[in-house]
């Protein structure tokens, strides 16, 4: 049952991938290590044969970075503008009504200032040096009426 070499050579060769197969029928080898380093060397130029092709196929990084551009087209260019801040300065008045020292605004007339706290005039509510008046009495009416009750 022990098979010869000619048969082994057979059976080593019909496993053989098909790319290879051909050359190594042809190479017409006696023995059965002729066969195998044939093989390994045909193996080893093919692999290395693919491995130099995908190495082309791939892009390379300068490509990359020239063609950047190509690939986000609607990508809007130059927004850190939009971004930046400005220089700062406020545009003067340029209305015809003079600056009020008391309340830093533009209008015409000596009004005297109101104060929005004790509603008295005379000065302005950041001025006001009286406690601020309790305008909220719905809350003190219902107060009252849960104690009466």
């Amino acid at each position: 049952m022990f098979l010869k070499e000619v048969d082994k050579i057979e059976k080593y060769i019909g496993g053989l991938p098909d790319m290879i197969l051909g050359s190594v029928k042809a190479s017409k080898s006696k023995t059965m290590q002729e066969v195998i380093e044939f093989t390994t060397e045909l193996m080893e130029d093919k692999t290395r044969a693919y491995a130099e092709r995908q190495a082309d196929n791939k892009r390379k990084s300068k490509d990359i970075a020239r063609n950047n551009q190509n690939h986000q087209p609607y990508k809007r260019q130059n927004t850190g503008q939009v971004y930046t801040a400005g220089n700062g300065d406020k545009r003067p008045y340029a209305g015809s009504r003079p600056l009020c020292p008391k309340c830093n605004y533009n209008h015409e007339g000596p009004f005297p200032p109101k104060c929005n706290n004790c509603k008295r005039v005379g000065h302005l509510t950041k001025d006001c040096r009286s406690r601020p008046a309790n305008n909220n009495n719905n809350n003190n009416n219902n107060n009252n009426r849960n104690n009466n009750n």
